[in-house]
């Protein structure tokens, strides 16, 4: 409920993976908020580019559509030359944080902050703050469609996103 107005109901799982609204999707925990482009649509499936990749999202997309959520849990990283720190899905990382089970990692792409949470498994890396150059790899199934909402709204999210 946001204002006195339900906004999504259903299965926590549901909710949390597919939110109805931003509102939701932060509510329920951190969420990325990306822009996407709609490459090709077939029947209930769709490709969309998002963060310099190509990735497959589960429903109809209204060509409009140009946003997508992305829970931090659902980024992988790995490791790449500074050299390449050019490409569309490469980030540099800005703040690493190691809160016991996570590991969670600050990264800029395409003049935007994206959330990476990453299971701190014994041997896991802590990036190096201030440079390390790395690829972000969506997992499959890891994005969201974002329907009816402005760019206005949208742009206040990611805004909201740094706070």
């Amino acid at each position: 409920m946001n204002n006195g107005i339900i906004e999504q109901i259903g299965e926590p799982a549901e909710a949390y993976q597919r939110p109805a609204t931003p509102f939701v999707a932060k509510f329920l925990g951190s969420a990325n908020f990306v822009k996407a482009r709609l490459i090709r649509q077939d029947g209930h499936e769709s490709v969309m580019e998002v963060l310099g990749q190509e990735v497959s999202v589960r429903s109809e997309i209204n060509k409009n559509q140009s946003w997508v959520m992305v829970r931090p849990e659902h980024i992988r990283l790995v490791s790449r030359n500074k050299e390449d720190a050019n490409k569309e899905n490469y980030a540099i990382v800005k703040r690493a944080h190691y809160l016991g089970i996570w590991i969670e990692t600050f990264l800029e792409i395409n003049n935007q902050t994206i959330v990476a949470r990453i299971l701190a498994e014994p041997g896991s890396r802590v990036w190096d703050v201030g440079g390390d150059v790395v690829e972000l790899q969506i997992v499959q199934g890891g994005i969201h469609p974002i329907s009816n909402v402005t760019e206005e709204t949208m742009a206040a999210e990611v805004a909201s996103t740094l706070l």
